[in-house]
């Protein structure tokens, strides 16, 4: 197992509540199992009884026993789906596929990124027999290179994009511990209402010279909830009449963002349903992903500021 430099523990109590006026939650993002109205007791007895009646354990890494798709947790992912869309400001939102692990002694997690179409994971700790702790630390490098961790203690959650933050755990001490992992495909994030009617208005007005530095910071605060950087993005705004238009994977940057100035727009992104966006709202995605995202106005025209956004330092 890897070593790794001393973490900086996860504060539940900073993140038990979404941030209002339609900003989506910054991850790693930590509840009680009870928001998701989910029952720890529950949950015990169906993973006990799904493992138990296994037709086909799975072993990853020689870390421990995997059910691939169990029926109970596929069920469970699926319902939550609408929730998490909701919460983390993904209106394009599929469930992927679930794991339900069971680890014996000596288990462990090694570190890993997950592969792309896993954009989400919900670390769900189950049981926890004959280690003598409260929890299993999950352990996540941040893009800085932070190490955070996470308790892990049963009847908690951990939401997190492990596509861009390396995680492990380090070898379980006890008898056995289970963990149910759900992961969700949402490559867009939308911002809702990111920007003011007098910001909407003024950029149509001015154009790309009538950004203001507040503006500027909230597309900056979009594009790290798309993809986390290692530090503050560069920015190209372009400002105009865009009734019209698709955005897709653009070498050199890191994401792409959309944001419809005076007209509600329609947007489709790689087979999801479409997303409707009001004036205001800010949409973002990954520019690596391998996809295409298209939009129209509905009522025939209208000014969108596009832009793009890497790694780098922010212009003065």
């Amino acid at each position: 197992m890897r070593q790794h430099q001393p973490a900086v523990a996860l504060d539940p109590s900073k993140s038990a509540s979404p941030p209002a006026a339609g900003r989506p939650v910054d991850l790693p993002w930590s509840a009680p199992l009870a928001d998701f109205r989910l029952g720890l007791p529950v949950l015990r007895a169906a993973a006990e009884w799904s493992l138990a009646h296994a037709g086909r354990m799975e072993r990853k890494q020689g870390t421990g026993n995997g059910q691939f798709k169990p029926p109970v947790a596929e069920a469970i992912g699926e319902r939550l789906t609408p929730r998490i869309a909701t919460l983390l400001g993904r209106p394009a939102c599929a469930f992927a596929h679930s794991w339900l692990w069971r680890y014996e002694r000596g288990g462990a997690m090694q570190s890993h990124a997950d592969r792309p179409g896993l954009d989400i994971t919900m670390s769900v700790p189950l049981a926890l027999v004959g280690g003598g702790t409260e929890g299993w630390p999950l352990y996540m490098r941040q893009p800085s290179g932070e190490v955070l961790e996470w308790p892990g203690k049963p009847g908690t959650v951990l939401l997190f994009d492990g596509r861009w933050r390396p995680h492990w755990r380090c070898p379980w001490n006890g008898d056995h511990a289970c963990v149910l992992l759900l992961h969700w495909r949402t490559p867009t994030v939308v911002w809702r209402g990111m920007l003011e009617a007098a910001e909407c208005a003024e950029l149509i007005a001015r154009g790309r010279g009538g950004v203001r530095k507040s503006t500027l910071d909230r597309c900056a605060d979009l594009a790290r909830l798309a993809v986390p950087p290692s530090d503050v993005p560069v920015l190209a705004l372009h400002c105009g009449d865009f009734p019209k238009g698709q955005a897709d994977a653009q070498a050199g940057w890191d994401v792409r963002l959309l944001v419809p100035l005076e007209s509600e727009l329609g947007v489709t992104f790689d087979g999801f349903d479409p997303i409707d966006l009001h004036p205001g709202d800010g949409l973002a995605f990954p520019a690596r992903e391998q996809c295409r995202l298209s939009w129209c106005a509905r009522g025939g025209t209208g000014t969108v500021l596009m832009g793009q956004a890497r790694s780098g330092t922010h212009p003065k």
